[in-house]
């Protein structure tokens, strides 16, 4: 099994390693692992399994004396640490991971979403920040990388308010319902 955080150990820890270090600069990283499912229906869970424990190796050993990592649970992982061009580029560098030698002839890869920490400093909105990016991130054949951008905020306000606006709606009876005749 992998020594990731859990998801309320990574808000905690992240959250204090940000307030320690206001003079760093931070990065949030959300991470799906592409084909999970593929791997699992081809190969086995056992080996699906593997592949995760693999990568939360990979993932910990990034974020040594630079942050933290953890796992929010099936094939989807988060990351915290801290933003440097070297960082960046050393995350980038990673195309794919190997795991030909669990038996997997194709290259297992990753979507990866980020979201630098600026002045919000709100961990679990910036979390969810860099899942949105990393859930627009739609390049599977390598590993792939999305940064939370201002189309992304005005996305989300406008998705935003038309919840709000159906929400108020449904709340004044405004919607009808509508049985077609057959």
């Amino acid at each position: 099994e992998s020594a990731l955080l859990s998801p309320p150990g990574f808000h905690a820890e992240g959250g204090m390693l940000i307030q320690a270090h206001p003079e760093k600069k931070y990065v949030i990283c959300a991470l799906n692992v592409n084909g999970i499912k593929t791997i699992n229906d081809l190969y086995n869970f056992n080996i699906g399994s593997q592949v995760i424990i693999y990568i939360s190796r990979i993932l910990t050993d990034f974020v040594k004396n630079i942050g933290i990592c953890a796992r929010l649970g099936g094939n989807n992982f988060v990351m915290c640490f801290e933003n440097t061009p070297e960082n960046i580029e050393r995350l980038m560098a990673i195309k794919y991971f190997d795991c030909g030698e669990m038996g997997i002839n194709m290259p297992v890869t990753m979507r990866f979403g980020l979201c630098e920490v600026n002045e919000i400093r709100e961990l679990a909105r910036i979390v969810n920040y860099a899942s949105f990016a990393m859930e627009k991130n739609t390049d599977r054949s390598k590993n792939s990388f999305k940064w939370y951008d201002e189309d992304m905020r005005r996305e989300i306000m406008v998705e935003s308010s038309i919840t709000s606006r159906m929400r108020e709606a449904m709340y004044k009876n405004e919607f009808t319902d509508r049985k077609s005749v057959v």
